[in-house]
This record gives structure tokens, sequence and C-alpha cells, in this order.
């Protein structure tokens, strides 16, 4: 032990913050198990250490049975100082640390930077589920609402074609892939029909929303709301309106747009279509906002406690304390304290309206 520590003193060679700072061969680090499944812009980090330097130094667990030293936070320094043939700076953290506060620490590091894709926040949330948290303690532990953990484990199951709007980015919106996914299994057929209409045409949240509602309806007998009538699929109408009759079916693009469909006579399908333009006529003017009580928005953000300090923590702006400082503001963290932070240092990651209980 006592070789070791003095193999680490010679390695020193500068010190910020009263923490020894080693410089370490790359070969000498490996990385963790992460959350994230694309590691991107190495390149343009590598030219900022080049120029530069490195700010800010890799903190690593204490070397291990085979003499390596495993990353806990600065995995894309370490990759991009690899990349130039340079040493790394680290901190050797001599606090253990198991793979599930690991793996939440990664979360809440990356949710600070917005770098995770909603699949690699699945992913996350799917293994502390594995390492018995429950959905509760996840939203907890980040502060999150129960329904936002639930939506994005729900996007682990979605089927093969919900999944290719994911992969060829039309949209990575939780709640419309996960109404896509719910369609899937009160009609697969119709659900095919709109995402291949959507791999072209793309969807909206709100288009989402109103083809599942209106299929739930159809399955409980209830008639479709004649203001907003569902026409996003081919051969929909012909199943909805007319099911004993044949019928010339419209594209699905062209029924999404309100276009004019050839059918082989007139019936209450042509007006269907015709409110179905009006629809996605206000549809497209609506307004991208809407009014709230102020005391139930809350404003989440990620924060350090200081310059120096390399870990993010998550927490709510404490909108009912303002600070005698206009550089400072108040936030609760999710253990209910209250903390006073340089607004400098402060990240607003999303503005929430609290759910009714």
């Amino acid at each position: 032990m006592v070789g070791k520590l003095s193999k680490l003193s010679e390695l020193a060679n500068i010190a910020k913050g009263g923490k020894q700072v080693l410089k370490l061969s790359c070969d000498d680090v490996e990385p963790r198990k992460q959350v994230r499944e694309k590691i991107e812009n190495i390149e343009n980090l590598a030219k900022t250490i080049q120029k530069r330097g490195q700010i800010q130094p890799i903190v690593v667990s204490p070397q291990n049975s085979d003499g390596k030293y495993i990353i806990q936070k600065g995995e894309r320094r370490w990759r991009a100082c690899k990349m130039l043939g340079l040493h790394v700076e680290a901190i050797v953290n001599d606090k253990p640390e198991d793979d599930i506060t690991a793996l939440i620490t990664q979360v809440i590091e990356n949710d600070a930077r917005e770098d995770l894709e909603p699949i690699e926040r699945a992913k996350a949330y799917q293994s502390l589920l594995e390492g018995k948290m429950t959905q509760a303690d996840i939203a907890e532990e980040f502060g999150r609402s129960l329904a936002y953990v639930s939506s994005h484990l729900g996007l682990l199951k979605l089927p093969e074609h919900v999944q290719a709007l994911y992969d060829n980015d039309v949209t990575k919106e939780p709640e419309t892939l996960n109404s896509l996914r719910l369609l899937s299994e009160l009609d697969p057929e119709l659900a095919r029909e709109v995402c291949t209409d959507a791999l072209t045409n793309g969807i909206t949240r709100q288009r989402s929303r109103d083809v599942l509602r209106n299929v739930k309806n159809r399955s409980s007998g209830k008639e479709p709301k004649k203001s907003q009538p569902d026409q996003s699929l081919k051969g929909e109408v012909a199943r909805t309106e007319r099911p004993n009759q044949p019928v010339t079916a419209p594209e699905a693009h062209d029924l999404l747009e309100g276009k004019t469909a050839t059918l082989e006579r007139t019936s209450p399908v042509s007006q269907a279509l015709k409110n179905e333009a009006t629809y996605q006529a206000k549809e497209r003017k609506s307004n991208s906002w809407r009014e709230v009580n102020p005391s139930k928005v809350r404003f989440r953000a990620s924060f350090r406690l200081s310059q120096e300090d390399t870990n993010y923590q998550l927490g709510f702006v404490m909108t009912n304390r303002i600070d005698n400082d206009a550089e400072c503001l108040w936030l609760q963290v999710v253990n209910g304290e209250s903390v006073r932070v340089q607004a400098s240092l402060v990240t607003i990651m999303s503005v929430e309206v609290e759910e009714a209980e």
C-alpha cells in the first residue's frame, strides 16, 4: 500500500483545490460502461485541449487488480487526450462507488448537459430497476415525475416500425412514440401505415394522440369526434364509415393533409375529409403556449456549487425566494434541502407544471 502511495506521489505534478492531480498514461485508464451509446464531438474537444490544455481533470477510481484506473467522470476528456497522444490529468477518488451509484451519477451529469437521448435514458432507468430501485425511487432521485419515468421505459417496448421513426430521426419525442406503440397493440396494420407515412412526411405529437384516441373510441364503440375525425390512415375511412362497401382509399399523407379523396359515391366520408382539412389548418396555426397558474410552474435546473466543482446536481428554482444579490438564486434539491447558488452556475433544463393530485 505504501509503495502504491509513493508511486502516486511521484506521478503527481500539480494540485488543484487541495486535491492531488496526477498525469496518467491514457493506456493506464479505462472507461466503465457508459449510459451514452454515442460519444460525439471528441475531435472538437481534442482541438480545444490541444490549444488550451486540459482545463478540468477527470475523476478515476484507485488502481484495480489489473493496475488500471477506472473512469468515474470525464470519459470524453480521456478519449480526447488519447486521440492527441497526451497524458490525461486525473484525480483519484478513494471513495468506493458501486454500479448503481455510478449509473445515477452518469445520468445526472449527462442530464445536466442534455447529452442523453431518450432511449439511452430509458436503458439507464431499466438498469436501475434491475438494481432493485422502483420507478418511484427513480423519479425522486432525478427530480422527475413518475409519468416521465414510465413514458421513457415504454420506449424499450417499441415495435420495429415505430423504432424506425426513432432510428431515422423522424421523432424522438417519448409521448409520440408511446402513442404509436399503443396504436400498434390496438391495430398493428394501421400503425404500420401511419409509421410508413411518417417516415416521409413526419408526424406531430397531436396527430399521434388523435389517431390513438379515435382508434380507442372505435374499439369501445364510441363515435369519433366530428370536429376532429381521424382519417390518418389508408383504408381507415372504409373501416369506420362504410365497412361493407368498396372504396378507393386515399393515400395516408393525402388524408393527413385533408386533400380530396376519390370515393365511388358521395358519402359522409367526403364531409369527414373536409372537416379534417379544417382541423389540420387550425392545428398548424395553433398556439405553442398555454396559460397556467404561475404558482404551479416549476423550473427544473442543473447546477454546480462553484466553478471548480465537477459535480452537477439537479433541483428546482425556488420562485418564492428572491436573494438580495441579483446574481444569486435559491434552489431546492431532490432531498428537500435549499441551496444558494450563483446564477451563472445554473442551467434551466425544463419548465414544468405541477400535476393536480
